[in-house]
């Protein structure tokens, strides 16, 4: 791009010699045209250097990763293992780089989830030192899940596979299959709800607390949205659900929701029994 600029310009000086105006040129003129040159090679190497640093530039956390990484094509064909492996119900084929096709993930969706381990669990890790995340997409009405293993190889987040499966083969498939129909079906979410059930929130007006025991039989009066077709769950280092609860936690950014189900498996069976917003 450079030459071709510089050479353009060295055409038009020739040129505008060959019609007698060389020697009327002043010397504020030639200024003039070294500096628009000087502008223009300015402008392009600038833009070059920006973009270059985007896609080199050190990873911080993998949430700002993967926002990037759903939303700009060029990062992500970057940052991927290729040839990767890609699983289904245990086949597996390999994709090259060529035959790779931009992957939105969860992007195009204003909902957001996470399913934590424990009943006091922590959000979102904000740390720097994590090496490895596996990032689930649950499909609740079809009962899969696609699973992406992104591992960090210092200083870069990268894909390195992915797999898809049934609710059968994951860890989480018990929670799962019961959210599925506790989102879904009414009469199911009225039998699961723990009687009573604790119930949080604040007041709009005074932002106090307003918090108690509730009857089971008065859920409906209480119950918030639910999301009900897919979930978002993110697994850091390998952190695998091990405890009788869950905490749910998901929101919408436009539309203000935001709330937390805690729910608590008893002889196999999950039940909510707690629900702040």
């Amino acid at each position: 791009m450079k030459g071709i600029l510089r050479q353009t310009i060295y055409v038009l000086v020739v040129l505008t010699g060959l019609f007698g105006c060389q020697q009327k040129e002043s010397a504020v003129e030639k200024e003039n045209v070294s500096e628009q040159l000087d502008d223009v090679l300015a402008d392009s190497t600038a833009e070059a250097s920006v973009k270059n640093m985007r896609h080199t530039e050190a990873d911080g956390l993998f949430d700002d990763f993967i926002y990037q990484f759903m939303r700009d094509a060029d990062l992500q064909r970057e940052r991927i293992d290729f040839p990767i492996k890609v699983s289904s119900d245990g086949k597996a084929v390999t994709i090259s780089e060529k035959a790779w096709t931009f992957d939105s993930i969860f992007s195009e969706t204003d909902e957001y989830t996470e399913i934590l381990d424990g009943k006091n669990a922590e959000q979102t890790p904000c740390d720097s030192n994590l090496r490895k995340v596996e990032l689930e997409v649950v499909d609740l009405q079809k009962e899969r899940v696609k699973i992406y293993h992104f591992v960090r190889r210092a200083p870069y987040w990268r894909l390195a596979s992915i797999d898809e499966h049934g609710f059968d083969f994951d860890d989480n498939h018990d929670f799962f299959a019961f959210y599925g129909k506790f989102s879904n079906d009414e009469k199911f979410q009225l039998a699961h709800v723990h009687d009573p059930f604790y119930f949080k929130t604040f007041d709009s007006d005074n932002f106090q607390e307003i918090e108690g025991w509730v009857p089971a039989e008065s859920w409906m009066a209480y119950r918030t949205y639910l999301p009900n077709n897919k979930l978002i769950n993110t697994i850091y280092d390998g952190r695998r659900p091990v405890s009788n609860y869950r905490t749910f936690i998901f929101g919408s950014p436009s539309s203000g929701v935001s709330c937390t189900l805690i729910f608590k498996r008893e002889r196999n069976v999950w039940n909510l029994v707690r629900m702040e917003n």
